[in-house]
């Protein structure tokens, strides 16, 4: 599957929580891998909406 590079806006606090959340996890670890976490968090959200109707 390819990737999409995209750019979004978000709360700069929101964004700070979130990366300091995913340094924090053994899984990811790195800033590096916050892509992968990102992708990770919004697959498990979707699954999450289509289980929930």
């Amino acid at each position: 599957m390819g990737k999409k590079k995209t750019s979004i806006y978000i709360d700069e606090e929101l964004w700070n929580e979130w990366m300091h959340f995913i340094l924090d996890d053994p899984r990811y670890g790195t800033t590096r891998k916050a892509s992968e976490a990102l992708e990770d968090a919004m697959r498990c959200y979707l699954e999450d909406k289509k289980t929930r109707k």
